[in-house]
């Protein structure tokens, strides 16, 4: 896939939506559900139990909603200011790219967002997001690095199935889950209803 593929991708399907984690249970609220990565909604791994619990719950989750070897998007990026041209941005310094478990994957960016645009009274003038993406197979535990390093609050990474059109975001504490229609997120939420928040708004 290319930029232009990918942008065309996402135009298609988010048109209102960037592509930037936190936007996509304010916009599709009406089909998420959350699980919690760990017993009693504790937030952070301490022990090598604990990481085994989170991955273990994680994988799971991720691969029944998204589908054992599945084509998926990764999609991460670096929050910018524009004082350089997009040719002269260095991705290298003190990017996302740079954290070990996503060096090795083959991301691209993509069209950057001009946040102050899209929402002035949340970002500064001149602020942008830069957006990556590379396509993967999903298999579970080929991925646990990346889970890892989210699971610490190193980075975000959105997990969007190509053909279903299903997401998962994990974040530092559990998985937000987007799925097609509000009736297949309640047959998915009953399912896990062991792993979900015990408070009324799910979170």
């Amino acid at each position: 896939m290319t930029a232009v593929q990918f942008d065309q991708f996402w135009l298609s399907r988010f048109p209102h939506t960037p592509p930037i984690s936190h936007y996509f249970r304010h916009d599709y609220g009406d089909k998420w559900f959350r699980i919690h990565s760990l017993p009693e909604s504790k937030r952070y791994a301490n022990t090598e139990a604990e990481w085994e619990t989170l991955l273990t719950r994680q994988n799971a989750v991720i691969t029944d909603v998204l589908g054992l070897d599945t084509s998926i998007l990764l999609v991460t990026g670096d929050y910018l200011y524009d004082e350089l041209s997009a040719e002269e941005v260095d991705f290298t310094l003190d990017s996302v790219l740079t954290l070990e478990s996503i060096a090795g994957l083959p991301f691209e960016p993509a069209t950057r967002t001009d946040l102050h645009r899209m929402d002035p009274e949340e970002y500064d003038s001149g602020r942008i997001y830069q957006p990556f993406f590379c396509e993967q197979i999903w298999r579970p535990h080929q991925f646990d690095a990346v889970l890892k390093d989210i699971a610490d609050d190193c980075t975000r990474v959105l997990f969007i199935a190509l053909e279903r059109e299903c997401i998962a975001v994990p974040y530092d504490g559990g998985v937000d889950l987007f799925l097609p229609t509000a009736e297949a997120r309640d047959t998915y939420r009953t399912k896990y209803q062991a792993w979900l928040s015990s408070r009324e708004d799910g979170l």
